[in-house]
C-alpha cells in the first residue's frame, strides 16, 4: 500500500512542480495571491483523495479478512458435519447387517421350535400305545421318558434363545430409528450451514471485485503484489526464526517429548517422493511470470472448493492465520531448514504448535485472500529460499 501511495504522491509532486513553475511565471507577471491559494487547495484536495482511497482499500481488505475467516468457520462446520454423516452411514450399514443376521437367526430358531413341538406331539401320541402293547417293559418306558425330557429341555432352551434374539432385534431396530433421526437432523443442519457458506462466499466475491476495482483505479496492482510478497517474506522470516528456535528446544527435550511430537527429519530425505498436497492441474508454475517483473515463488494447483489439503510429510505448524494476498495460510516446519506453505485455503484444520503426519488433512481448498478461482498455493522453502516444488513431489 505504501508503494501505491508513493506512486500517487509522485504524480502529485510532479503536478506540484508544474504548478510551481506556473507560479513563478505568474509572480513574474504580478500573479495574484488567489492563484497561489488555488494551487495549495488543489494539492490539499489530492492529498485528501489519496488518504480517502487508502482508507477505503484498508477497510475492504479488513472486510475480506473477516469474510475469509467466517467462510473458514462455516466450511469447517460443513466438513465436520459431512464426516459425522459418513460415520452415521457406516453405523447404519453395520446395524442393517446385524439386523439381517438376527432375522435369519430368528427364523432358524422358530423353525427349530416348530420341529421340537412336532416331535413332542408325536411322542405324546405314541406313548399310550407303547404302554398298552408293552405294559411290563419298564426299560422302554424309561427311554421314552428320557426322550420326552430332552425334547422339553431343548424347547425351553430354544424359546429362551428366541426371546433373547427378539429383544436384540427390538434394540437394533430402535438404534436404527435413532440413527435415521440423527441422519435427518444432520442433513438439515448441513443444508443450513452450506446455505450460510454460499451467502458468505457471495459477499466475499463482491468484496474482491471492489478491491480489484480500487487497485485498478489507483494503478497499484503491481505495487500491491509486491507488498503482499514482502508481507509473506516477513512472516516467513519470523516463522523460520521461530522454527529454528523450536528445533533447538526440541533437540534438548527430545527424550521427554518423543512420545508427543513427530520427528522432523527434513524434506531432503524424501526428495522426489513427497505426497502432492492436492490433486489437480498446475495453474501457475514456479518462477513463471506473475505481473511485471514479479515471478511466482511457489505453484498454484487447481482444486475444487472444500477439497482436502494433505501434509506432504511429518511436521509441525508454525503459522496458521490470514495473510493479505494469500488468504488463510498454513506454514509447516519439517526440520533441517525446510518448510512447506499452503495458501488460499477455505479453512484451516490445524493451529500453531500442532503436529501433522504425512497424508493428514490439514486444511480445505479455497479462494481466500481475493482469488478469482479455487486452488492451493503451495511453496517449499529450503534454508530460507523458495525452491521449485515439482522435483520434490512424486
Amino acid at each position: 500500500m505504501r508503494n501505491v501511495i508513493s506512486t500517487i504522491k509522485r504524480s502529485i509532486h510532479a503536478r506540484a512542480i508544474c504548478s510551481g513553475v506556473l507560479l513563478c511565471l505568474a509572480f513574474g507577471s504580478a500573479a495574484s495571491q488567489d492563484q497561489l491559494q488555488g494551487v495549495q487547495q488543489e494539492i490539499a484536495r489530492q492529498n485528501s483523495q489519496i488518504t480517502q482511497q487508502q482508507k477505503q482499500l484498508a477497510e475492504l481488505q479488513a472486510s475480506l479478512k473477516q469474510q475469509d475467516k467466517r467462510i473458514s468457520g462455516f466450511s469447517q462446520q460443513v466438513h465436520t458435519a459431512q464426516q459425522e454423516a459418513k460415520q452415521i452411514e457406516i453405523e447404519i450399514a453395520d446395524l442393517n447387517r446385524t439386523l439381517s443376521t438376527l432375522e435369519q437367526e430368528q427364523k432358524g430358531q422358530q423353525a427349530l421350535i416348530e420341529e421340537l413341538l412336532l416331535h413332542q406331539y408325536r411322542q405324546s401320541q405314541q406313548q399310550p400305545l407303547a404302554d398298552l402293547l408293552s405294559p411290563g417293559e419298564n426299560q422302554n418306558q424309561d427311554r421314552m421318558q428320557m426322550y420326552a425330557n430332552y425334547l422339553s429341555k431343548a424347547r425351553t432352551q430354544a424359546l429362551s434363545q428366541l426371546a433373547a434374539t427378539e429383544t436384540e432385534l427390538r434394540l437394533t431396530r430402535h438404534q436404527l430409528a435413532k440413527q435415521a433421526e440423527a441422519k435427518a437432523a444432520l442433513a438439515a443442519e448441513l443444508e443450513q450451514k452450506q446455505a450460510a457458506l454460499l451467502a458468505e462466499q457471495k459477499g466475499q466475491r463482491n468484496t474482491v471485485a471492489q478491491i480489484r476495482g480500487q487497485l485498478k483505479e489507483s494503478e497499484g496492482y503491481l505495487n500491491e503484489l509486491e507488498t503482499n510478497q514482502n508481507r509473506l517474506l516477513d512472516e516467513m522470516a519470523r516463522a523460520e526464526e521461530q522454527a529454528r528456535a523450536e528445533e533447538a528446544a526440541r533437540a534438548e527435550e527430545a527424550a521427554r517429548l518423543a512420545a508427543q511430537t513427530v520427528e522432523l527429519i527434513g524434506l531432503q530425505v524424501n526428495k522426489g517422493q513427497l505426497l502432492w498436497p492436492v490433486e489437480g492441474k498446475i495453474l501457475k508454475k514456479f518462477n513463471s511470470p506473475q505481473t511485471g517483473q514479479l515471478r511466482w515463488k511457489g505453484m498454484v494447483i487447481a482444486s475444487p472448493l472444500g477439497s482436502e489439503v494433505k501434509a506432504v510429510q511429518d511436521g509441525q505448524v508454525v503459522f496458521a492465520d490470514w495473510l493479505r494476498g494469500y488468504g488463510l495460510m498454513l506454514m509447516v516446519d519439517h526440520g533441517k531448514d525446510t518448510m512447506t506453505l499452503y495458501g488460499y485455503n477455505q479453512s484451516l484444520l490445524k493451529g500453531v504448535g500442532d503436529t501433522v503426519r504425512t497424508g493428514e488433512t490439514i486444511a480445505l481448498v479455497g479462494d481466500s485472500g481475493g482469488q478469482t478461482e479455487s486452488g492451493l498455493y503451495f511453496q517449499i522453502r529450503e534454508k530460507g529460499q523458495p525452491i521449485n516444488p515439482q522435483p520434490w513431489l512424486k
